[in-house]
């Protein structure tokens, strides 16, 4: 297809021009040279733009860590055609690039093309991913005719997971004794409570009474088949309540590394750990979208809890239906107007947490406007945790999160300036609790938790 550019239009007024003025003067030279540049262009236009593109993709695999770097690699081969290429291969704003370039200028000689595309790219924030297909553009050598694009067809959605406490790299008996855990004892065969837990197969040992029988009479693995029973939840599990802050200013910081998602990175991690421990635990959210997880324990409530993380992250508005048995999250109605409280959050649960004497963790990024509203909200969760050691069992992880959006000498100086303020703010705050402060410039959150964990 023939394009009308500046330079065809220059061949054709060129020759134009020397036809006209050969034609008045009546100069043979003249008018043979007007020829001149429309042979020209006609030998231009009988090359093509390169074509017989194939472009691969080599994706990395579909779970990673954040902060994980990976290698992604193109392979490019044109077959026919004389021009340049351009092969770009966009990424989403939450990726950094580490390692080599994304975009890739390609010359088309008359012989065929073969190269490869290779940079290395850096997941640094959790949630679910698309990643782009990459894309390239043809050009002919003379831009005389139009463009060629052409893009990959598949593509591959890859989920960024937040990191977890490592802690079985510390072997130090002491130092791990600094997490906290919750009061009561694990009973995995004390009695069972009325709380649900799954239904399996019939073992040596359960009593009758917990079998079900129209779920065994619709058990189609025979006449020999065992019969189904009912697991209830054991009486003596320890109970973990996560409370997470959604206010605008947990998004603090860049769109790479903010605020919000250290704070993912905390909870999995929590969550994570108190699994490993059989407790039951809980997660919800104060001062934005709100969301329940009910009391559970067991993997499967660790990958409920992890699953609704990461849609927080992307801020997928899941309707309803998403939120209710299927992830095990209470459905509730969106919310208009004023976001809940810590101390309204806890109000709305408080019949979960009667009698379980829970340890509270609460997340979040404490600055001048918030320090009310969060010290009403730990004198409520006093009022249904109990005392161990002179102190309740709440914890608090405060995120400090100045440095994250601090690069100049200067701004590094404002940020201490205003750490120190929220220090001075939230004295009061510390007493009869467990504080975290959490600089995620500074350390990783396994070595905050495990070396700075200090009772007030």
């Amino acid at each position: 297809m023939l394009k009308i550019t500046p330079l065809l239009n220059n061949l054709i007024t060129l020759s134009i021009v020397l036809l006209l003025l050969g034609i008045i003067f009546v100069n043979r030279v003249l008018i043979m040279l007007s020829l001149t540049p429309l042979l020209f262009m006609l030998l231009a236009l009988l090359v093509g733009v390169p074509r017989e593109i194939t472009i691969k993709k080599l994706y990395p695999q579909e779970i990673l860590l954040a902060g994980d770097s990976f290698t992604i690699e193109i392979s490019i081969e044109i077959k026919r055609g004389l021009g340049t290429i351009v092969v770009f291969d966009l990424l989403p704003g939450e990726f950094e690039l580490r390692e080599g370039s994304n975009l890739k200028l390609l010359w088309k000689g008359f012989r065929p093309l073969k190269t490869t595309l290779r940079y290395r790219v850096r997941s640094t924030t959790a949630g679910y991913y698309q990643l782009n297909k990459p894309a390239c553009e043809a050009y002919h050598f003379l831009h005389l005719k139009a463009p060629v694009n052409k893009a990959v067809s598949a593509s591959q959605k890859i989920e960024i997971r937040p990191r977890v406490l490592e802690i079985k790299k510390i072997r130090d008996v002491t130092t791990k004794s600094k997490i906290p855990l919750p009061l009561g004892a694990v009973a995995k065969m004390g009695l069972p409570t009325l709380e649900f837990r799954e239904m399996r197969q019939y073992q040596r040992g359960d009593p009758y009474k917990f079998i079900n029988w129209k779920a065994t009479a619709r058990n189609t693995g025979g006449a020999y088949a065992a019969p189904l029973v009912n697991e209830y939840e054991k009486e003596g599990k320890k109970t973990v309540w996560l409370f997470l802050d959604h206010s605008s200013a947990m998004y603090f910081g860049a769109n790479v590394e903010n605020v919000f998602e250290s704070a993912l990175e905390a909870v999995n991690g929590f969550v994570d750990y108190y699994t490993k421990y059989d407790c039951r635990i809980a997660l919800c959210t104060f001062n934005g979208a709100p969301f329940f997880i009910y009391p559970a324990a067991g993997k499967r409530q660790y990958y409920k809890i992890l699953q609704e993380l990461l849609r927080l992250k992307t801020r997928e508005n899941d309707s309803s239906k998403e939120r209710g048995e299927e992830n095990g999250a209470e459905p509730e109605k969106p919310q208009t107007g004023k976001r809940a409280t810590l101390r309204e959050t806890v109000i709305r649960y408080k019949g979960y947490l009667y009698g379980n004497n829970p340890l509270c963790i609460v997340v979040t990024r404490i600055n001048r406007e918030n320090t009310s509203a969060l010290d009403e909200g730990i004198r409520e969760l006093m009022k249904y945790t109990s005392i161990r050691k002179e102190s309740y069992s709440v914890m608090v992880v405060n995120i400090d999160g100045y440095d994250l959006a601090a690069s100049t000498p200067s701004e590094k100086v404002a940020a201490e300036i205003l750490r120190k303020r929220d220090r001075i703010n939230t004295g009061g705050l510390k007493r009869g609790i467990t504080w975290i402060d959490w600089n995620p410039t500074r350390s990783s959150f396994t070595t905050t938790l495990l070396r700075q964990v200090v009772r007030r």
